[in-house]
Parts: structure tokens; C-alpha cells; sequence
């Protein structure tokens, strides 16, 4: 009796054995295995450690009618360098403006125009490297050194979108190729500081700027909640690239040469567009469009909202995404080194607004809109040290 009792434990262990999978990683919820030799990762739908309640500590606060009071500017992207100063770009003027590490305003640089070191329009992409501040515009990048003057430009040699450097030689982007015929084809890629690819990642035929046809014409733009488009993010300290599509749950991770080291599956539900979110569309986006236009995109919302619209190297080695709810609505999704669904960061009273937050380094970027001007503040994450080490 004893003899038999036995056998069916350990039957009944292999058997859960079985049920676990080969290459499972025994943490919960997470399955891993390898295909090809690349580990795939499982993420579930709920991240390990539940929704995580961010303890903020104030650290700096930036409000543009410090800059210019009769004319405050309205503050779009932003970065920081080393020594903790921050930079700032105007939304719709090509001007950077620099502030000290406890938010003094210092000066301002960058100008419009077509000559070296100007900008036709807003500045596209921003990014502080060791001394060097990069502005990026369509087909255009600048350099300039901390004190805001002009060290060299760059032209490329097609359009490229959200620009991001890799070295003082080679930078991340997204462009097209063929654009002009039937066989167009958007790429992610590292490229060099002409626009010749170096390294393509990653291409599909459907990403791209969202069209749409009205009255015989064919319109192009991009929105963050409904363009499908190759996002992408460097982490210095490993030298590694994660890139997605937006509208697809899948992250993956490469080397600079272009191979695969990870794939990160995400287990989530895509969320629809209802007639509010039309709405919202018709009354809010394109603001600058006319009214048929903006009538005509929200009449053109594909099936769901993208999935992710932003994504965010932290220097622990962890990441998060912001993954759409809704329209204008947003949460904060943060993942382990080895993909890991550890955290959901939602909405909170000091930041409500996701659409305009972000991260610099360890810190919590929040832009407050207050009397028609914008403020900055910057949280320092007093919790969750191994993941926002201070």
C-alpha cells in the first residue's frame, strides 16, 4: 500500500513537472523559453508585486513664466545632463532653454532659420550626451555644447524620425525606404549621422504614419494613441536597443549589430475607441486642422489604440512602458532586466496626468498645466530602491 501511495506522488510531481514547461523560469506567472537559441519570455497580465504606490520626494520645479513672463513658453521635451541641469524645449518654436539643478532659469539657445545650428520648426528630438546637447529636425541634426553654442550639424539624406544617439558617430531612428512607390517600407535602424543605415532592426510594410483620404487627398500624421510606428530606446550601460511596434505586445531586445537577445511577450488586452474617444479626437487632436479634418480622423480610428507609446531605459537596467487605457489616459508598466512584468504605476494625486510625465534618470518627470502656463516638477522615488536607485 505504502509502495503504491509513493508511485503516485511522484507521478502526480512529474506531472505538474510536465504542466510547468520545459525552460520554465519558476517565478510566478513568468514562463521563458528558448526558440533558435533567443530566450522568449511570458509575461502574465498582472505584474508580479501588484500596482506600485510611488513615494515622492520634490526635488526641483520649473515654471515658464520664470523664463518669460509676458510670453511664457510651452515646454514639450526634455532632458538632463550629469550635473543635473535640465533642458527644455519650446513646443512650437526651435528653442532650448537651460536650467541650473535647482530649476534657475540660465539662458536659452538655438534659433529659427536654415542656417547652421537653425531650425525651420520645432525641434523633433532632443538628447544631452556626455557635453554634447543633439537637436534633431526631420532632416537635420545639430550639436551644441553645454553652454548652448554651436559645434556642427549633420544632414540627412532622407527623413527620420524619432532620432536618439547611440555614440557621437551613429544614432537610432526610423525612416522610409521606397517611400514614393508601392513597395514602401518603414525601418527601424542605426544610422549614421549622414542617414546611411548601418544596422537595420526591424521593418514593416504598415508602419508608418497614419493616412487617411478626404475629398481626394491624402493626409499624413502622426498621433501617439493610434499611429503605428517602431519605438525604441538605447541602454548605454548594457549597449542594447529595445524595440516594438506599438500596436503589438512584443518588445525585443538586440545588440547593436542587430542581434536578438530577448523577446518579451506580453499578455494584454487591446483597448477600443468609444464614441468619447471619437469625440475627444474630433474636438481635441489636430487642434491647428480643420474642423472636417478632425472629423474625418476620428471617423478613420482603427480597431484599437496602440498598445505602448513610450518607453523608458531606467539606470538600474529596468524599463517601463506607457501603456494606453483610453483616450489621452495612460498607465505606467515597469519590467526586470530579464522581462519581468514587476509593477503598474497608475495615475496618482501628484501625477495625474501620464500623458505629460515621464522619467530622467531615476526621477519622475510631471508637467502641470496651471493658468495657461506650464510647469515642471521633478519627484525624486523615495521606494522601490532597487528599481529607482538613487
Amino acid at each position: 500500500m505504502k509502495q503504491t501511495q509513493f508511485k503516485v506522488v511522484i507521478l502526480a510531481v512529474l506531472a505538474l513537472l510536465t504542466m510547468n514547461g520545459c525552460g520554465s523560469s519558476g517565478k510566478e506567472g513568468m514562463k521563458t523559453e528558448i526558440i533558435e537559441g533567443v530566450a522568449h519570455v511570458y509575461s502574465p497580465a498582472t505584474p508580479l508585486y501588484g500596482d506600485a504606490v510611488l513615494d515622492l520626494e520634490e526635488k526641483l520645479r520649473i515654471d515658464s513664466q520664470d523664463v518669460e513672463a509676458g510670453s511664457p513658453p510651452s515646454f514639450g521635451l526634455y532632458q538632463a545632463d550629469s550635473d543635473g541641469n535640465i533642458y527644455l524645449c519650446h513646443q512650437s518654436e526651435p528653442r532650448i532653454y537651460k536650467f541650473d539643478n535647482h530649476g534657475k532659469f540660465l539662458f536659452s539657445f538655438v534659433k529659427k532659420g536654415e542656417g547652421p545650428g537653425e531650425f525651420p520648426q520645432s525641434i523633433y528630438d532632443l538628447q544631452v550626451s556626455g557635453n554634447s546637447v543633439w537637436a534633431a529636425y526631420s532632416r537635420k541634426i545639430a550639436r551644441f555644447d553645454l553652454k548652448g553654442n554651436y559645434l556642427d550639424e549633420h544632414i540627412f539624406d532622407r527623413n527620420i524620425t524619432l532620432v536618439e544617439m547611440v555614440d557621437n558617430e551613429s544614432l537610432l531612428g526610423n525612416y522610409y525606404l521606397n517611400d514614393r512607390t508601392d513597395e514602401r517600407m518603414r525601418v527601424c535602424a542605426r544610422l549614421s549621422l549622414s542617414g546611411k543605415e548601418i544596422v537595420s532592426f526591424m521593418s514593416d510594410p504598415a508602419a508608418g504614419f497614419t493616412r487617411i483620404r478626404v475629398e481626394n487627398r491624402m493626409y499624413s500624421f502622426f498621433h501617439g494613441m493610434i499611429t503605428n510606428d517602431f519605438l525604441h530606446a538605447y541602454d548605454r550601460q548594457s549597449q542594447m536597443v529595445y524595440l516594438f511596434l506599438a500596436n503589438q505586445p512584443v518588445i525585443y531586445r538586440k545588440t547593436l549589430d542587430g542581434v536578438t537577445d530577448l523577446v518579451i511577450h506580453r499578455e494584454i488586452q487591446p483597448v477600443k475607441p468609444g464614441p468619447d474617444d471619437s469625440r475627444e479626437f474630433a474636438e481635441n487632436s489636430f487642434a491647428r486642422w480643420p474642423k472636417e479634418l478632425r472629423q474625418a480622423v476620428s471617423r478613420s480610428l482603427p480597431p484599437h489604440f496602440v498598445y505602448h507609446n513610450n518607453i523608458y531605459i531606467l539606470p538600474s537596467g529596468n524599463f517601463i512602458l506607457r501603456r494606453i487605457t483610453g483616450y489621452q489616459k495612460y498607465e505606467m508598466d515597469i519590467f526586470g532586466r530579464d522581462g519581468q512584468f514587476l509593477h503598474t504605476i497608475k495615475p496618482g494625486p501628484l501625477y495625474p496626468d501620464f500623458s505629460r510625465a515621464g522619467f530622467v534618470k531615476n526621477r519622475l518627470v510631471v508637467f502641470q498645466e496651471v493658468d495657461d502656463r506650464d510647469i515642471l516638477i521633478i519627484y525624486a522615488i523615495k521606494n522601490l530602491p532597487d528599481i529607482f536607485a538613487n
